[in-house]
């Protein structure tokens, strides 16, 4: 099975969802399966599960064997702070993982779970690379979708902007604090997963310097000359 295929599989609830145990033996409620994310980060975001009395919402991650979370390097990763749960299909060496926080998440083994006729329910389904529900998208009024897209549209942009807003310094004048969080936005963006942290170190270590360009080819040539003496 494919990951986007196991992503089918979690998004529509092709699996039995009664008495669901951790790895750990802790009875599980999937209250609600979150929606699919494409970006960066967890695969489902808006989750909400259950453990005993404890209710539990935030992101659900989902990978083949339990190894791949940190094969991902997810350990390292702080987007991957607000897991609440992970998913996996097989019991290989199926365990909790550690977050980047140091807290523990939870794990679940989902393959005695899913379906026996789960095939025949591909082969009914719309899915040809694509969600099964999407044949069902026509009959959904289109003030429904665009409100949804809209209140997507919200959570993503207020998010980009809390994390752009951390990078400010209350203690600098609002031109020069601006100023500051452009800068270290734009190192961050310049990042790729697994590197941004190091190019928000290497904005700090150029800060910290004192430097002024005069020009962009100076300040490209510093920037260089700094990443390969190494962050």
């Amino acid at each position: 099975m494919t990951e986007a295929l196991f992503h089918l599989v979690w998004a529509e609830r092709l699996f039995q969802s009664d008495f669901l145990r951790t790895t750990e033996g802790d009875p599980l409620r999937i209250e609600r399966s979150g929606l699919l994310h494409q970006g960066d980060g967890p695969d489902f975001r808006n989750a909400a599960i259950g453990m005993e009395s404890l209710r539990m919402e935030g992101d659900i991650e989902l990978h083949l064997r339990c190894r791949d979370w940190y094969h991902h390097r997810h350990q390292d990763d702080p987007s991957y702070n607000n897991v609440i749960l992970h998913v996996v299909l097989y019991a290989e060496h199926a365990e909790p993982v550690r977050r980047q926080d140091g807290t523990r998440c939870p794990t679940l083994v989902l393959y005695p779970h899913v379906r026996a006729n789960l095939p025949e329910l591909l082969r009914t389904s719309a899915y040809r690379g694509k969600l099964a529900c999407s044949g069902q998208v026509r009959h959904v009024p289109h003030a429904v979708i665009d409100a949804q897209f809209r209140d997507a549209e919200r959570r993503y942009f207020d998010r980009k902007q809390h994390d752009l807003l951390a990078f400010s310094d209350p203690r600098m004048g609002r031109s020069e604090g601006w100023m500051r969080m452009v800068r270290k936005g734009a190192m961050d963006v310049l990042g790729i997963r697994f590197n941004r942290e190091a190019m928000r170190e290497l904005h700090d270590r150029v800060e910290r310097a004192g430097r002024v360009y005069v020009t962009a080819d100076e300040a490209q040539l510093h920037f260089a000359q700094l990443g390969f003496e190494g962050v």
